[in-house]
């Protein structure tokens, strides 16, 4: 099966989940690694990383280390009770901000669709229209409080023209009957 993306049920209280992004500590939030795929703003406040370091940002599958939650997480009761409505594992959780003016260039995440070991969703807590998410050459219309399965093996690209940041929670999942039934029924 390839599918490109689905937009699933609502899972959240929209308001709720804002107030608590606006909870967060301005040193939650860390520049993206990753600066030449990207120009402008682009942040990540880790929710859950290798270890449970509230200063890592990379999500990496191979580490002997185990994912575990971060202390910002441990702050956000509201956050943690929308993750716990998603079955299954999860590895890396963030909240990613692209900044207003902010560009994320045309890239492909591996080994991350429904098809894999692990899956990305993504669920926007504060976006506005102008804001432009492009899937495999196709503009996807994502609203606050939706959430979203994506295929990131596929090219992929972010615009934020403003004049509003962009923010969205980034679960990464690993791929089991029950995640595969909650995606796709």
């Amino acid at each position: 099966m390839k599918t490109k993306k689905l937009k699933l049920p609502s899972l959240v209280n929209i308001q709720r989940l804002q107030e608590e992004v606006r909870s967060l500590p301005a040193k939650a939030w860390k520049p993206h690694f990753n600066t030449q795929h990207y120009s402008g703003p682009w942040s990540v406040a880790p929710l859950r990383s290798v270890g449970g370091e509230s200063d890592h940002i990379y999500p990496n599958p191979a580490s002997e280390e185990p994912f575990k939650d971060t202390s910002f997480l441990e702050s956000l009761p509201y956050t943690q009770s929308v993750i716990g409505l998603i079955p299954g594992d999860k590895t890396a959780i963030r909240f990613m901000k692209l900044g207003a003016k902010g560009h994320i260039h045309e890239h492909r995440d591996y080994m991350l669709s429904i098809d894999d070991e692990d899956l990305r969703l993504h669920i926007p807590v504060f976006t506005h229209d102008a804001a432009e998410f492009w899937l495999d050459g196709e503009r996807v219309f994502m609203q606050e409080g939706e959430c979203w399965y994506l295929n990131f093996n596929l090219k992929h690209q972010l615009y934020n023209p403003g004049p509003t940041d962009r923010i969205h929670l980034v679960i990464d999942c690993v791929v089991s009957p029950e995640l595969h039934s909650f995606i796709l029924n």
